[in-house]
């Protein structure tokens, strides 16, 4: 080290979604944080993300809690970080392709009401009241109105604003 550097309690190599996070929540435990990108915040692939926080996609033991805690994280985020990140509570839509595709998505809407995600079954005609651009033969679909997205460019610029308030070093 030369004379007149810092060290960093934690150092965090990559400035994507999950690398701004880490830097937001450890800056705001009071740790010094240094983020180290290459580019720029959200360059690589959280630049080309959609940004989706769905529940429906996910593994019933272990991701769906992550899920969850993740959902409840981002609401929270909405009211700490100063800068707006489009954090958009409006729910997903799961696509039947065929009748047989149908009946499988009631199952899963099925198993995961009992795991304590809300979804329900559209019909070709709820299908299309909720999603009207769709083929017109598409035989119905799931509604899932806990999944919510964010602007991923945006979240992790506010994230990465948000832990320099704390004395994040970029």
């Amino acid at each position: 080290m030369r004379h007149g550097e810092t060290c960093a309690d934690v150092v965090v190599v990559g400035g994507g979604i999950v690398g701004a996070a880490c830097a937001y929540y450890l800056a705001c435990a009071q740790l010094s944080v240094e983020l180290v990108e290459r580019g720029f915040p959200a360059s690589g692939t959280s630049g080309a993300c959609e940004g989706n926080l769905l529940l429906w996609d996910k593994e019933l033991t272990k991701e769906l809690p992550l899920g969850r805690r993740s959902l409840e994280f981002w609401k929270g985020l909405v009211q700490e970080l100063e800068l707006d990140f489009e954090y958009e509570p409006k729910g997903s839509v799961m696509v039947a392709e065929d009748d047989s595709g149908l009946a499988a998505m009631k199952h899963k809407v099925e198993e995961l009401a009992r795991a304590g995600v809300p979804g329900d079954i559209l019909d070709h005609r709820g299908l299309h009241a909720e999603e009207p651009a769709l083929a017109p033969d598409l035989p119905g679909g799931a509604l899932f109105p806990e999944d919510a997205q964010v602007e991923p460019r945006y979240a992790t610029a506010a994230l990465v604003e948000g832990a320099r308030k704390h004395g994040l070093r970029v």
